[in-house]
């Protein structure tokens, strides 16, 4: 993910949004709770981990799925 991505995804959880990531080396997906550095705090498995922003794309319908 490139850095403007990554300010606006972090610019919009810290707004208060739900944002979801894909770590696509893990294969997995991610609820977006913080940003630090150019890393993705993230809930998966109902843990809390940290992945690098540039092995991540933003999941848009993860988030259009669960508010609907």
């Amino acid at each position: 993910m490139r850095k403007p991505e990554f300010r606006a995804l972090c610019k919009g959880v810290a707004d208060g949004e739900e944002r979801f990531v894909e770590d696509l080396t893990l294969h997995a997906i991610g609820k977006v709770t913080s940003c630090s550095g150019n890393h993705f705090q993230v809930q998966f498995d109902e843990k809390s981990q940290s992945w690098p922003s540039e092995t991540c794309r933003e999941r848009m319908d993860i988030a259009s799925k669960k508010s609907a």
